[in-house]
């Protein structure tokens, strides 16, 4: 009579157990399998599915850690039932033991309070979850509404403007779901402080302060000291004594004052192409880091005598100098 799969099951455990050095090696073998096939597993599920496994996972660590709070200790504290010395046989020894204790307390109050806290949770994890911070919630406390506000306001064109390479994104994790998902950077063209009066004149209704103001930046949303220096646009210039289109080029990183040395460019590009310009080095001028406005792609430079030639792969932005 042939033996079935369970018989050959067993026949080929016996052997497996009479040689233990090649069990262990067939167990490790088996343990890669195994492993291949979870990570295949996991790869190939949607990103739904991967949520609902966090949320299962983060439920289950939750319940574990539960457990182990409430086997901590079997002590329960009652006070209708405890008596209030413990297992001190008088008054007077609790009172010296206690002594000892404050002997080795900080001074400051606060830190009194911190460490009696922290010694509820560890010895009493039953007591620690009635001594909770009873303190009532500021009145001036910012709303969620009011941070997005601010937020929002943050991506404003005349606060920020996008960086123009298609690789300059940031990877921002949300909250609520978990994805993540990559945003464009964008770059202030004022400082913190500027665009806070602003905020201040647009928003006077809103009370939030410098400080937070600053927290609640949005992580996409980059400083002006963040800004690359290499190759800029200005608003406006008024040393011209004629009127063209422009744009400047950043020569140095920004001075001690926060000013920029740019050379203007003037447009020789036909038509309604601005790809071409050409410049003299007596165009070079110093402006506020505030004034600049965008990042340009790097470009060609030529030389023909003393004339210096700027070319770029695609049309530039540039602007009416006045």
């Amino acid at each position: 009579m042939p033996m079935d799969a369970a018989e050959r099951k067993r026949r080929s455990r016996a052997r497996q157990r009479e040689d233990p050095d090649k069990r262990k090696l067939l167990l490790e073998k088996e343990k890669e399998r195994s492993m291949k096939r979870r990570m295949e597993a996991k790869r190939s599920q949607d990103e739904e599915t991967k949520s609902l496994c966090r949320e299962k996972d983060r439920l289950r660590k939750q319940i574990y850690r539960n457990k182990l709070k409430a086997a901590k200790t079997d002590l329960k504290v009652n006070e209708s039932t405890s008596s209030p010395i413990g297992s001190y046989k008088t008054k007077r020894t609790l009172k010296k033991a206690v002594n000892k204790v404050m002997e080795a307390m900080p001074v400051s109050s606060t830190k009194k309070e911190a460490v009696v806290r922290q010694l509820a949770r560890n010895i009493l994890p039953s007591l620690s979850l009635e001594i909770k911070n009873c303190k009532d919630p500021r009145s001036d406390t910012i709303s969620k509404e009011n941070v997005e506000v601010v937020r929002k306001f943050y991506e404003l064109d005349e606060i920020s403007r996008a960086a123009p390479g298609r690789k300059d994104t940031i990877s921002i994790k949300d909250t609520v779901t978990g994805k993540r998902d990559h945003v464009a950077k964008r770059h202030m063209t004022m400082s913190v402080a500027e665009a806070y009066q602003l905020f201040k004149k647009d928003y006077p209704d809103i009370k939030v302060g410098k400080s937070k103001f600053f927290e609640f930046r949005p992580p996409h949303v980059r400083t002006m000291n963040d800004m690359p220096h290499n190759v800029c646009v200005c608003p406006q210039h008024a040393n011209f004594l004629a009127y063209y289109r422009y744009l400047a080029i950043c020569q140095e990183p920004p001075e001690e004052d926060n000013e920029v040395k740019v050379m203007y460019m003037k447009n020789i590009s036909k038509g309604n192409e601005a790809k071409q310009f050409v410049t003299t080095p007596n165009d070079v001028s110093y402006v506020a880091m505030s004034e600049i406005i965008e990042v340009l792609p790097e470009p060609t430079v030529n030389t023909i005598g003393n004339r210096i030639y700027y070319e770029f792969n695609e049309n530039v932005d540039v602007f009416e100098a006045g």
